[in-house]
């Protein structure tokens, strides 16, 4: 049986059908192997294509984050200006508010000083001519035969035996006080204006006399470079003679008491004005305090003791010469009785 089943496939048609047979199963074999692969390769790239997507979409959901919270942080910056702005504003309220109730208050104490300032200068006016026999002082002296010639702020002038003499409010009695309405701010205010006019009474003069002082010396100067007579037909020097030194020293004492009482409680002060044609210095009470260049007038403070003692002396730095000087009895016009 075998033989002939091995004749049998030994045909040529037996071969033929075997061979295609063979030839169609290794067809099927290959086909289905690519097949695999491009399946494998489409599932690699669908697999690139997820893992692109998905990268994509983290990518815009942390932008639409990065947004989100850019969003946020500028609502919150807008929020915080906005609380800002109303906070300035509520300030800015406040402080007009405030200016508006201190320019109200200061009218009405405006009009509460200009009140009290009439009923003042009423009630001086009608003490004018009032006549005392005897009148003691806070102080303990005892005035006699007095007549009110006029009252100011500060205080009460009187004519007696020795002439006019104005009393504080501060030495008088209560009786007088009450009577010319003494109002202590008052007082101060009219001081003050009493000082500072007597300071430009005196600025103004000591000007005059330092301009005046200054033209004499430069025409001295000049007169002595030009020769004694300018009219004279005899040639001048070649050697100039030596100008003349010159210096002017003035002392204003501040903060004197009228009548020389309170004043010893504290200081005062001096201002010192000074000037010299040459190199020159200020002395006081024997020690050198400042130098003065040529021409050039200089001022300077000191304060001194109660007892109104001092000395103020313009002096050459070339050889020490007193140019001029002041003493608390000099120039001034002040006393030991009145210091």
């Amino acid at each position: 049986m075998i033989m002939s089943f091995a004749k049998y496939i030994t045909t040529p048609l037996t071969v033929s059908l075997l061979s295609c047979l063979l030839l169609s199963s290794c067809d099927v074999d290959w086909r289905s192997r690519k097949q695999i692969e491009e399946e494998k390769k489409e599932q690699m790239e669908h697999e690139q294509t997820l893992r692109e997507l998905e990268a994509t979409r983290r990518s815009v959901e942390a932008s639409k984050a990065l947004e989100k919270q850019k969003a946020a942080e500028l609502a919150a910056k807008r929020a915080a200006e906005e609380a800002e702005e109303k906070e300035l504003e509520r300030q800015r309220a406040e402080e007009q508010k405030r200016l508006e109730e201190e320019a109200r208050l200061a009218e009405l104490q405006l009009k509460e000083d200009q009140y009290r300032e009439r009923q003042r200068l009423q009630a001086c006016t009608q003490f004018k001519g009032r006549k005392f026999a005897s009148l003691t002082l806070r102080n303990g002296d005892t005035l006699e035969n007095l007549k009110v010639t006029s009252a100011d702020a500060i205080g009460v002038s009187f004519m007696h035996a020795h002439g006019i003499k104005r009393i504080p409010f501060t030495n008088l009695p209560d009786e007088i006080r009450e009577a010319c309405h003494y109002d202590p701010e008052a007082a101060k205010r009219r001081e003050k204006l009493e000082l500072k006019y007597k300071q430009a009474q005196y600025e103004a003069a000591h000007k005059l006399e330092m301009l005046e002082r200054e033209r004499k010396i430069k025409l001295k100067q000049l007169t002595t470079l030009s020769g004694d007579s300018p009219s004279s037909n005899t040639k001048p020097s070649t050697t100039p003679k030596a100008s003349t030194q010159h210096g002017s020293l003035t002392v204003t004492v501040s903060g004197i008491n009228q009548l020389g009482r309170d004043y010893k409680r504290g200081q005062k002060l001096l201002k010192i004005r000074a000037f010299a044609n040459v190199p020159a210095y200020i002395e006081f009470n024997g020690e050198r305090i400042v130098t003065l260049q040529p021409f050039v007038a200089r001022e300077v403070d000191r304060m001194t003791s109660l007892t109104g003692q001092y000395k103020v002396v313009l002096r050459s730095v070339k050889d020490g010469a007193i140019l001029d000087q002041e003493s608390h009895n000099r120039k001034t016009g002040l006393s030991t009785s009145e210091l």
